[in-house]
């Protein structure tokens, strides 16, 4: 087997004794492990029905979105 575990205490000891640039290094690896591990358990993207962005991609292609003219600007006062 490995070596024992290191108990929340123990680990929290050395990291406190690490260098600045070193415990930037640690967490900087620790936040991309977290991250991964929770992207890893999501089923899908969060918010989206899976398969939505296939389903709906290129489907106001025939029927684009047009912006009408906005008229003149209103000309106002200038805050002082």
């Amino acid at each position: 087997m490995g070596e024992p575990a290191l108990k929340y205490d123990e680990l929290e000891s050395l990291a406190l004794a690490l260098l600045p640039r070193e415990k930037l290094r640690l967490i900087t690896r620790l936040t991309r492990t977290l991250e991964q591990e929770y992207i890893a358990q999501l089923p899908e993207a969060p918010g989206w029905p899976p398969g939505f962005f296939e389903r709906t991609y290129g489907s106001l292609a025939n029927d684009p979105i047009e912006r009408p003219s906005q008229g003149e600007f209103e000309e106002r006062d200038p805050i002082p």
